[in-house]
């Protein structure tokens, strides 16, 4: 009775903040019949909206709809006209308003907009310049359009709804933005326990599929390296019409390297490896822009450019690396433009259950800053998903990777390289170093059973196997490295929620993998 009273208490509060949720963008649905609306820019706080039908195009106007929308409550007004031949007149003369957007049918519609919004050029500098407010799109032939300098014309064809449903509650997000907070968590034998996290922001808006953007800034900290690392991340899909602008600006002390020299048969001393005496820690800048042009649907070529500033951690101490001190060694730094395809159509990216993944991309490196000779890098990775349900629900996943490196004078870190998560699991980060490597890797994943406690999951099991080398000009070996093992994983509520646990055996060690999703 006492949570029953309170709820009344505050369902004035939960209703007001509910119209506050529906007002901010309004979407009206006119019908297949033709209608008349005139929108007033009443003040610069007010719109007005009024639907009539045209009783069989008489002229007889019946009202439909009509409200008159504050600036406080409402930012965007979405008049969706479908069918018949419909009339939108806009008027008023105002300093700001509401946007209005338009969006035509395949009647023979006509859109007058003789509204004239004043404002200020990049919105603050003091010179005069209208402001767009209102937003008509049609790709039909038979529209008829008199635009004035607040208005603005889209031709292109719109995103269509694939249902009714779709049409007036579409479950793609498109309007306002949301915060989250995104775990950052790992554990590895090269780099220890991994924590972080950080906030990340979606910012949605109209005909913006999956979003307008989304910005992460995550740090951590790694308990081998006893450093930090913080990360940026920006995907704007609304800068560039039809293009992704990507931006990744990152600051990290704990990348880790190893180095045990060059060939695909380089010797590995345990005790020295458990004394780190083959460990590289470097600290790293990084700034990578890259723009994404789609192909087809899944499909993208993908422009980008990185500069990074390295630098070796502790450099007089007297580990291997500095018995031989490769190139890339001293703190430098060095820039590349690169060119790739990448085809994405997995379901999950951190739990795929169908789909492939491919992705090729060309990197290259001029003698730019500190890079003393050019150099290019071929890299790219394929992967694909196979899964049935009965008796359990089972994924069958396979990777294959290679890496391909021309040039005579490359950093020892930019070096084609097996080892670690990306490549090879059971051996240490960049265990063999070479000009070209070669991976592929299989994981069968099998849920056991659902459960419901607190939330609900599946609990599953792993087996993997896993094999790589690499090649350098004068290597004769014939050797493929190999690694097999298993695990564990919890998926929690969805599939991009997953926890996986898993560890390798490798002829040189076991190794122990915890991370947020799946390897590959």
């Amino acid at each position: 009775e006492h949570a029953l009273k309170r709820r009344r208490d505050n369902l004035r509060e939960a209703a007001t903040e509910y119209y506050e949720n529906l007002a901010k963008a309004v979407n009206i649905h006119a019908s297949n019949k033709a209608e008349l609306v005139r929108i007033e820019r009443e003040s610069d706080d007010h719109v007005v909206v009024p639907l009539n039908a045209l009783d069989g195009g008489a002229g007889n106007n019946g009202a439909i709809f009509k409200r008159r929308f504050d600036a406080d409550d409402t930012r965007e007004i979405r008049l969706y006209l479908y069918d018949g031949a419909d009339s939108v007149h806009i008027s008023g003369d105002v300093a700001s308003s509401i946007v209005v957007r338009v969006v035509g049918g395949d009647g023979s519609d006509v859109v007058i907009d003789k509204s004239t919004v004043s404002g200020y050029a990049l919105a603050f500098l003091p010179i005069p310049d209208a402001e767009t407010t209102t937003f008509v799109y049609d790709d039909g032939k038979k529209t008829r359009l008199e635009l004035g300098a607040s208005a603005s014309y889209d031709d292109d064809p719109m995103r269509a709804p694939i249902d009714e449903a779709q049409r007036y509650e579409p479950l793609v997000e498109d309007f306002g933005h949301n915060w989250r907070v995104g775990p950052w968590l790992g554990f590895t034998s090269d780099m220890g326990l991994f924590v972080g996290g950080g906030p990340i922001l979606y910012e949605y808006g109209f005909q913006a599929d999956p979003y307008v953007y989304r910005m992460a800034l995550l740090a951590g900290y790694a308990t081998n390296a006893k450093s930090f690392k913080v990360q940026y991340t920006g995907d704007f899909r609304s800068l560039i019409d039809g293009a992704r602008v990507g931006v990744l600006a990152r600051a990290s002390g704990i990348e880790v390297h190893n180095f045990y020299g060059l060939g695909n048969e380089s010797q590995r001393i345990e005790e020295a490896d458990k004394a780190n005496h083959y460990n590289v820690v470097q600290q790293q800048l990084t700034f990578r822009p890259e723009l994404g042009i789609p192909v087809f649907d899944g499909a993208e070529v993908i422009v980008g450019a990185d500069v990074t500033h390295t630098k070796s951690a502790e450099p007089n101490e007297i580990r291997f690396v500095n018995t031989i001190r490769p190139y890339g060694l001293e703190p430098m730094t060095i820039a590349n433009g690169s060119v790739g395809i990448r085809i994405d159509t997995r379901d999950v990216e951190l739990n795929a259950s169908k789909g492939v993944l491919f992705d090729v991309r060309g990197e290259y490196y001029p003698t730019l800053l500190d890079n003393a000779a050019a150099f290019t890098k071929i890299k790219g990775e394929a992967r694909t998903y196979f899964t049935a349900d009965w008796p359990l629900e089972t994924t069958l996943a396979l990777r294959a990777a290679a890496e391909h490196n021309i040039g005579d004078s490359i950093p020892f870190y930019k070096a084609a390289v097996l080892g670690g998560t990306g490549s090879l699991r059971g051996y240490p980060i960049d265990r063999f170093i070479g000009n070209t490597s070669l991976a592929a890797n299989a994981e069968l994943r099998v849920g056991l059973f659902n459960f419901n406690v607190l939330f609900p999951g599946v609990f599953g099991i792993t087996a993997a196997v896993e094999s790589g080398r690499v090649f350098t000009d004068d290597d004769v070996s014939k050797r493929w490295h190999a690694a097999v093992g298993g695990g564990l994983y919890l998926t929690f509520i969805e599939r991009s929620l997953t926890l996986s646990a898993s560890g390798m055996q490798s002829p040189e060690a076991l190794r122990i993998y915890v991370a947020g999703g799946f390897a590959f």
